[in-house]
């Protein structure tokens, strides 16, 4: 991979050609890679003067990579590490049991793996997969009662309703009304699990991201903006943990 000096520090990028790319798409891989995408055939001369001339944004991105890299939260799957659920940390705890299958129970903030005991078992992976289904289930049940309060209160019949690990997306609906949700949205703040739901309701309504349609989420969530906020300063935060 290239390296190029930007605002005094050398950094790596990875540049990509799509031939489905109409514009450059930059983003910030931690720790400290710039991944890049832009449309076939666009020269690499210009990509770096693009990069140079978005060395502001990269060096705030980085900023936040460096504190998010200090946080404890989500860093690790350890005994005692602290988990993001609804938005507070809840403290793990990894205890041994009799059970053929692992189980994960959570009772105030405390978030305790219960895992078979068995010679030769990689209970790291265990561990990995329990959690990851206790999470996939608990975001399958809270935002299936989230979104049939405020289909109701919105006026809409959504479709299907998924459960995806989405790298780039919290959400998206289809013109038939299915709509998908990021399992990972269960770690954030209620009010912005639900203004989630909202804004993925109101696309059965509005299919796109118009002043009617921001109006249409204002009457449901008149501080939506908070919560948009609150997405892009903590998404990386939500998506580190149980990373593929």
């Amino acid at each position: 991979m290239p390296n190029i000096t930007i605002a005094d520090t050398e950094l790596t990028y990875r540049l990509k050609h799509s031939q489905r790319r109409r514009s450059v798409q930059i983003r910030i891989a931690p720790p400290a890679t710039i991944e890049v995408v832009a449309p076939a055939g666009f020269p690499q001369k210009e990509v770096e003067a693009l990069l140079h001339k978005r060395a502001t944004w990269i060096a705030t991105q980085l900023a936040r990579l460096k504190k998010l890299a200090s946080d404890p939260v989500n860093a690790s799957l350890e005994h005692g590490a602290q988990l993001l659920y609804l938005g507070r940390p809840r403290q793990l705890a990894v205890m041994p049991s009799p059970a053929k299958r692992a189980k994960v129970i959570l009772e105030d903030d405390r978030l305790t793996a219960y895992l078979p005991a068995v010679p030769g078992q990689d209970d790291t992976a265990l561990l990995r997969r329990a959690l990851h289904h206790w999470y996939v289930r608990s975001a399958a049940q809270l935002l299936a009662d989230r979104t049939a309060y405020w289909a109701a209160e919105i006026g809409v019949r959504p479709g299907r309703i998924s459960i995806r690990d989405q790298k780039t997306r919290w959400g998206s609906a289809s013109t038939r009304g299915n709509v998908n949700y990021n399992w990972r949205i269960v770690m954030a703040p209620p009010e912005t699990l639900d203004y989630l739901v909202v804004h993925e309701l109101c696309h059965i309504k509005v299919p796109n991201h118009s002043a009617t349609f921001w109006l249409l989420v204002s009457q449901s969530v008149p501080d939506y903006k908070k919560h948009r906020a609150w997405l892009r300063q903590h998404g990386n935060l939500l998506s580190r943990l149980l990373e593929n």
